[in-house]
């Protein structure tokens, strides 16, 4: 059986194998090397064109591919992934092709637009791969995703969307077992949560057809714990402005005595339902500590004024519905309050803070009592 024999299907599960495997691991399992002398650019993914032939030739056959004709057949390879509609090009010109970012809208793309199926979404840059739901890059970020119902632990709410990252599914789509963030399409959707760049949102399926829904904002990421008891990676995307994380501006206490707060936030309804935060109750807190940051001793001062964040521990926003209380909440400087929200902040039950790696001691006040409930759960989304 030679390089005419092999499908395109071969060679789509040969890429989503190196996608799930890491190029190291799949050329250890189909005992190959990369040529460096011919790439294949998918989605804004490079993969070794030999490589990728040798696989789905074993796939298809059981059996590996004769060297020879990887060594020899460059051109025919060339032309054979052509034909199955996938650009073979050298590395160094499919390195310059994914290095083109495409973040935010697409020209002559207007929101609301329906497309038959994944081959018109990539065709018009919309969503730049047939096969993965998420395209993108760890280092630079995601430039879009699709949205299929696909996993049962996604939550779509309109403007705010319950995300689940990518593996760990059977053939009939339910969780068998954990994700991570080294995945690679799971890490550069969590990239987006530090950049700021915001994704294209594609919602639909093969048999409906596919809807371009706009730009959505990565807001958080984190490790949960999925319907059927399995680790997975988890993101809070919010339509880009739709507000749907304001916060309330209420009169600060003065005193030392702290409000009692909400057990369960209320919701106010304006255009859409949104957390009610009591500003109360975070200025309490940070009232209690002089405006001090917990973790590093810092006081931010602007002339006569002090400033400090309240930062809640189980944060508020679906899914993780934390109480805004002050036993859920810190008083953090805006570094520490970023690094605590993204997880470089971890905190133990004995309140020793590890921060990238440095151990020191949570600053606490009698007055102030935290709850340790709440710094297992940050942890636990985090670890």
């Amino acid at each position: 059986m030679g390089l005419r024999d092999l499908t395109r299907d071969a060679v789509v599960a040969a890429m989503a194998e190196h996608d799930e495997l890491g190029q190291r691991k799949y050329c250890q399992k189909y005992d190959t090397k990369p040529s460096k002398e011919l790439a294949i650019f998918e989605g804004r993914n490079l993969y070794d064109a030999t490589s990728i032939v040798a696989g789905a030739h074993q796939i298809i056959t059981g059996s590996p591919i004769d060297p020879k004709q990887l060594s020899t057949r460059e051109a025919g390879i060339a032309e054979l992934l052509s034909s199955f509609g996938l650009t073979a090009v050298q590395p160094a010109v499919a390195r310059a092709l994914a290095d083109a970012v495409n973040f935010g809208e697409v020209t002559g793309v207007e929101e609301g637009r329906v497309f038959a199926d994944r081959r018109e979404l990539y065709d018009a840059d919309v969503h730049r791969a047939l096969r993965d739901g998420i395209v993108g890059t760890k280092e630079r970020g995601a430039e879009s995703i699709v949205l299929s119902g696909g996993y049962e632990d996604d939550e779509d709410h309109g403007a705010i969307i319950i995300y689940t990252g990518r593996g760990g599914q059977d053939s009939k789509g339910r969780q068998i077992d954990h994700q991570t963030f080294e995945d690679t399409k799971n890490a550069a959707l969590r990239t987006n949560a530090f950049t700021g760049e915001p994704v294209r949102v594609i919602r639909g399926s093969k048999a409906e057809g596919y809807r371009y829904d706009g730009l959505f904002n990565v807001v958080e990421a984190w490790l949960g714990t999925g319907v059927r008891g399995y680790r997975i990676c988890r993101y809070r995307l919010e339509k880009c402005g739709s507000n749907s994380s304001a916060a309330d501006l209420e009169t600060p206490v003065s005193g030392q005595q702290l409000p009692e707060g909400n057990e369960k936030p209320g919701r106010r309804v304006i255009k859409q339902q949104r957390i009610v935060r009591s500003t109360r109750v975070a200025e309490g807190v940070k009232k209690i500590h002089d405006y001090r940051c917990q973790v590093c001793a810092v006081r931010l001062e602007i002339g006569s004024y002090a400033y400090a964040e309240g930062a809640h521990i189980k944060p508020l926003g679906t899914p993780h519905n934390g109480p805004d209380v002050p036993a859920n909440i810190l008083c953090l400087c805006a570094n520490c309050h970023v690094l605590f929200d993204k997880g470089a902040i971890l905190i133990a039950d004995d309140l020793t803070v590890s921060r990238n790696g440095e151990d020191v001691q949570l600053r606490v006040d009698a007055s102030h009592r935290i709850d340790v409930e709440y710094l297992a759960y940050h942890r636990s989304i985090h670890a």
